[in-house]
């Protein structure tokens, strides 16, 4: 179920005029009162109610099962209401509403508040262990992962997307400390009994298989076809197999 709820100003003087309107699930609207709003304005609103014993007035005014259909009024509402920050109206809204949230204003001081407060709650490891949870099992669904392989798929399909790609891991790759962490992390592995044993099986087992017989088989040929290549295996062979000179 989705809702638009409007949040109203109790002060006498006010008239209970609209202050914010969001759209949300679950208790989306109540927790601006109660843990607070990454909307700096409307956080600041909240507070002096809060010190002066106000509580604001906050209402659903649409309930639905359609997503589009919430996004529409929000956007609707903040059309009549108005935005304080571009002088419209009385709202604290930062974005003309719907999905994105177009029409933000963003100023350096919004970018930096923003950025504090997500510092700030990143901090809480309960905070930081229910978006984790909740990103993993967003993308962890059928669709978010068929999604995925397609966009990666649409992306490596693009010529000036996969040059790109492939540079920037192969200059990753070529530094000193790239290489010498490769180096120290094989040397890791290779040294556990149970790895260097399953690894070794494994090559074993792939190298056995027909089609890798047959793939090599047919690169040694085009390579013995080389007659550069070719020359230079048998004379190496004539320089191995040659006998001691007798002084």
């Amino acid at each position: 179920m989705f809702y638009v709820y409007v949040y109203r100003d109790p002060r006498p003087l006010k008239a209970n005029q609209p202050v914010y309107v969001g759209k949300g699930t679950g208790d989306r609207d109540l927790s601006h009162w109660s843990r607070g709003s990454h909307n700096k304005p409307f956080q600041d609103f909240i507070s002096h109610l809060k010190l002066r014993a106000h509580i604001a007035v906050c209402e659903r005014v649409l309930e639905t099962e359609i997503e589009a259909e919430a996004f529409a009024k929000e956007i609707e509402l903040i059309a009549l209401y108005g935005r304080r920050d571009i002088g419209t109206g009385t709202l604290f809204n930062l974005t003309d509403g719907g999905e994105g949230g177009s029409g933000a204003v963003r100023t350096i001081a919004h970018k930096a508040v923003d950025s504090k407060f997500s510092k700030a709650h990143w901090q809480d490891p309960v905070y930081r262990n229910k978006v984790i949870t909740s990103q993993i099992a967003a993308q962890s669904t059928a669709k978010a992962r068929a999604d995925k392989s397609k966009a990666s798929t649409e992306a490596w399909a693009n010529p000036e997307v996969r040059q790109k790609r492939q540079g920037g891991i192969a200059n990753a790759r070529s530094t000193d400390e790239s290489k010498a962490k490769t180096s120290a992390q094989a040397k890791a592995q290779w040294n556990d009994p149970e790895y260097a044993a399953m690894q070794t099986a494994n090559n074993k087992e792939i190298a056995n298989r027909a089609e890798v017989k047959a793939a090599k088989a047919t690169a040694a040929k085009a390579l013995w076809a080389d007659p550069v290549w070719k020359a230079k295996m048998l004379a190496a062979r004539k320089k191995k197999v040659a006998p001691p000179t007798v002084k």
